[in-house]
């Protein structure tokens, strides 16, 4: 079953998956700002939830999230979402977030990277069970 996206009272139905399966792999940056983007985000928020949630591992420079946030605008994983935050003494700012597909296209790579985990620890553990009978043997 396909996840729904319900965003302000508007209820947004899922792509085809194989439509997901077309924006796959996802960069690293790509993967952690989609990450960010399950909640509305402003463009700083989201270069900052990013440094957070890898420990400043990972560093999105401007120039890359807003590249990475037109291109995902523009195939629909993301729609913009403009907040007015005057009555708080704040600016207009527009944040982005996922759309049912962008959620998709973020599941199918969570699903790819398990996979890939899965095949290192299968041929790591194969080499480490070999290397344990070679040690046995001698």
């Amino acid at each position: 079953m396909l996840p729904l996206a319900v965003w302000e009272g508007e209820l947004v139905l899922p792509q085809e998956p194989n439509l997901a399966s077309k924006f796959l792999p996802l960069t690293e940056s790509t993967y952690f700002i989609m990450l960010s983007l399950v909640e509305p985000r402003h463009g700083y928020g989201v270069m900052q939830y990013v440094s957070d949630l890898t420990r400043g591992g990972l560093r999105i420079g401007p120039g890359t999230l807003y590249g990475a946030l037109a291109t995902m605008e523009e195939r629909k994983m993301i729609v913009p979402v403009e907040r007015d935050d005057a009555d708080r003494g704040g600016s207009r700012r527009k944040e982005y977030v996922l759309t049912a597909l962008g959620r998709q296209v973020l599941a199918l790579e969570l699903e790819r990277q398990k996979a890939l985990v899965r095949f290192g620890e299968s041929i790591l553990g194969k080499e480490a069970a070999i290397s344990d009978e070679l040690e046995t043997e001698v």
